[in-house]
């Protein structure tokens, strides 16, 4: 598993996103059952989600080919479409 895990200046509890376990199932359950299984997917995971917690749980449920957390949204904006 790739991964970079940046410092945030603010680090959130995950109880503030999404219940990442209830997303994770519910997408295996209708998309990657149905469609032959976990093992035909490969994911690149990127995202400027403030909360290490989150990050690591996303990594550890998703297993990323690649991932990448910006610290920021506008950091993620400007590498994402070349500005800068």
């Amino acid at each position: 598993m790739a991964g970079q895990l940046m410092h945030f200046p603010t680090d959130l509890p995950s109880s503030v996103f999404v219940n990442l376990n209830v997303s994770y199932t519910d997408l295996a359950r209708n998309v990657m059952r149905p469609s032959g299984g976990r093992h035909l997917f490969d994911t690149f995971m990127h995202s400027t989600v403030q909360s290490s917690e989150a990050r690591s749980k996303l990594l550890e449920l998703y297993q990323p080919v690649a991932s990448l957390f910006y610290s920021n949204y506008q950091e993620g904006v400007r590498v994402a479409v070349g500005w800068g």
